[in-house]
């Protein structure tokens, strides 16, 4: 599971992140974003998540502001212990919605 992949689970805003989250990766989201803006309360659930860098958070405090801009109430579920290290380190825990 080396590539990055978003997918939706069942029909009410359950989203699953799932490979490496970082900077060779990012990019393949780029229009993947679209179910998630048609729920009001999407969840994204990143306990699939493999690997994340910095590029990685930073792509996931920009999803949390465009949701913020959209007035969509993202959350985000079961982050892996690397990522909370790495937004704590980082001084962005408190941007992240984290369930």
């Amino acid at each position: 599971m080396g590539e990055l992949s978003l997918r939706e689970q069942g029909d009410a805003g359950q989203f699953i992140l799932s490979g490496k989250l970082t900077r060779n990766t990012v990019m393949s989201l780029v229009g993947e974003l679209a179910g998630l803006w048609q729920h009001k309360a999407p969840c994204l659930d990143l306990a699939e998540l493999t690997a994340t860098d910095t590029a990685g958070l930073a792509w996931l405090v920009s999803v949390v502001a465009d949701a913020k801009q959209r007035q969509v109430e993202l959350k985000l579920e079961n982050p892996p212990q690397s990522l909370l290290k790495l937004a704590k380190i980082s001084d962005v825990e408190s941007l992240l919605p984290l369930q």
